[in-house]
């Protein structure tokens, strides 16, 4: 909430930063990290991504990124899962402060 709350007080490059560095500690020490941490930096890691949809074209890679995670060891692959079914839920969830036309807008690109 923290991040959606203050959005607009980042820069895009902030957070492509925070998002790059999301990416690389879910790759680096995702597996040996406990599920209900991996569990909420996937959210955050989502919800940076929907809300910086149209910013960067950075963000709109996420889907090519969490590829790369089913295509390494077991324990990648479900965090890539993870990651796939948190975009789509984040993807179709209105967030508040973002129009209706802003919601369908990255919903369906």
């Amino acid at each position: 909430k923290l991040v959606s709350n203050q959005w607009n007080s980042f820069t895009t490059e902030q957070s492509c930063e925070m998002r790059n560095y999301l990416l690389s500690f879910l790759a680096s020490k995702g597996p040996d990290t406990t599920p209900i941490v991996i569990g909420a930096m996937v959210h955050l890691l989502c919800r940076i991504t929907k809300m910086g949809w149209f910013d960067a074209e950075d963000h709109r890679q996420l889907v090519d990124e969490a590829s790369k995670f089913l295509q390494a060891s077991v324990d990648h692959c479900v965090i890539g899962l993870q990651i796939l079914n948190e975009l789509v839920r984040e993807m179709n969830q209105p967030t508040p402060g973002r129009t209706l036309t802003q919601h369908r807008k990255a919903a369906v690109s």
